[in-house]
């Protein structure tokens, strides 16, 4: 950041990846891999992994609230080491600064690392201990992973 690349094609969205489909330009994984399964049906050679019952379409929606617009994300953020290079790079922070409107200087960023780890640490307990404590290795016990496990590790 910043993305000067985006920023030219006339993109003020700052989500990534970036895929280009023709003259069309998605910018938001949910809508990439969305539109993916639109042009690419699901067939046995690659399964659809969105849900396909109510039940797991809720899981999958709770998880990516959880993980992005919860607040989960964000404390992965703030364990970012404040001894990266990226620290030193004045862009990089008033960027960063901007986008979240809170200070990413050095020491805002240490003084909140130790709630960041407890919510993290929390947050892996409870997808660990809760959804995969049965020994499933996919979050909706699906036979490859889905739409749910690619929220659900969104932050690593």
């Amino acid at each position: 950041m910043p993305r000067p690349d985006v920023k030219a094609l006339g993109v003020e969205y700052r989500r990534i990846p970036v895929v280009a489909i023709g003259k069309d330009i998605y910018t938001d994984t949910r809508l990439i891999l969305s539109k993916l399964e639109a042009i690419y049906p699901a067939s046995d050679v690659h399964p659809s992994i969105s849900a396909s019952t109510s039940e797991n379409r809720a899981m999958e929606k709770l998880l990516e609230y959880w993980m992005v617009d919860g607040g989960i994300f964000t404390r992965a953020t703030q364990l970012i080491p404040t001894s990266m290079p990226l620290f030193k790079d004045p862009k990089f922070t008033k960027d960063r600064q901007q986008y979240s409107g809170s200070s990413w200087s050095k020491d805002k960023m240490e003084a909140i690392r130790p709630e960041a780890l407890v919510e993290i640490k929390g947050a892996f307990a409870f997808l660990e201990e809760s959804l995969l404590a049965d020994g499933r290795e996919w979050i909706l016990n699906t036979r490859s992973p889905s739409l749910a496990d690619i929220e659900g590790i969104r932050i690593s």
